[in-house]
């Protein structure tokens, strides 16, 4: 049992922050001053954070692998994660995320459709409650695993789902 120490996310040499597998809790720092501009991974799933996704991330420009899920982070998916071009791995599963209470379609997916080198995005396990954009045929063309289930999904699955063309089963 602790929390994750401000600090740590003020150190702007750091590559690699993992946390995952312990019982941190409380929530992720959101300083508005961190700064992490050589940060490629960052692992704090299987914790017992809450609160919601602070918008540093998105600022952190190299990062490859965001690794969040099995927490109770609650709150929305950012709409900016588009920004993390170099995003290959994004894990958000199991929390209890939302949706845009004002929305009905699920906007962060419109942003990471300028994620190009997405290869895993799993979402599912959180009451997104929403709609899939039409966007959602916009995401990488590499994109191998997309996990969504049991995200309170509702309306059509828009025909552009088709695009993505390399999914596994």
């Amino acid at each position: 049992m602790g929390e994750i120490p401000e600090a740590i996310f003020n150190i702007s040499s750091l590559e690699v922050i993992d946390f995952s597998f312990n019982k941190l809790s409380g929530r992720i720092p959101s300083t508005t001053g961190l700064h992490l501009p050589n940060l490629e991974e960052l692992y704090l799933g299987e914790n017992q954070l809450e609160g919601e996704i602070p918008l540093f991330i998105t600022n952190a420009s190299k990062l490859q692998i965001l690794s969040l899920s099995q927490n109770f982070l609650t709150g929305t998916i950012p709409t900016n994660l588009g920004n993390l071009r170099e995003l290959r791995h994004m894990f958000l599963h199991h929390n209890q995320l939302t949706n845009e209470p004002t929305e009905r379609e699920l906007r962060f997916f419109n942003s990471l459709a300028d994620c190009r080198m997405l290869r895993y995005l799993q979402v599912g396990n959180n009451p997104l409650s929403g709609v899939l954009p039409n966007s959602i045929g916009n995401l990488s063309s590499t994109i191998e695993n997309f996990i969504i289930a049991n995200a309170h999904i509702n309306g059509l699955i828009p025909t552009s789902i088709g695009n993505l063309s390399v999914l596994h089963p």
